[in-house]
């Protein structure tokens, strides 16, 4: 299992080749987001309301980093 303990430091280690992928499962009802570098994958699944609010929350938040970098 891999441990990020800093997401701002994975996602600047190649900020070229970060890349969020989300797909949502309706068989299982699961959100399901990717974090990828091409040498390292993240993966989160939520399955519950307020695991998917958290998730948009932060995936604002990330997007809202991006703009600003530039």
């Amino acid at each position: 299992m891999l441990w990020v303990l800093n997401l701002k430091e994975y996602l600047s280690s190649a900020p070229d080749n970060c890349r969020i992928a989300t797909s949502y499962r309706h068989e299982d009802k699961k959100l399901v987001i990717a974090f990828t570098d091409d040498t390292k994958r993240l993966q989160f699944v939520a399955q519950y309301s307020n695991d998917v609010k958290r998730l948009e929350k932060f995936i604002a938040s990330m997007m809202k980093s991006f703009v600003d970098a530039e």
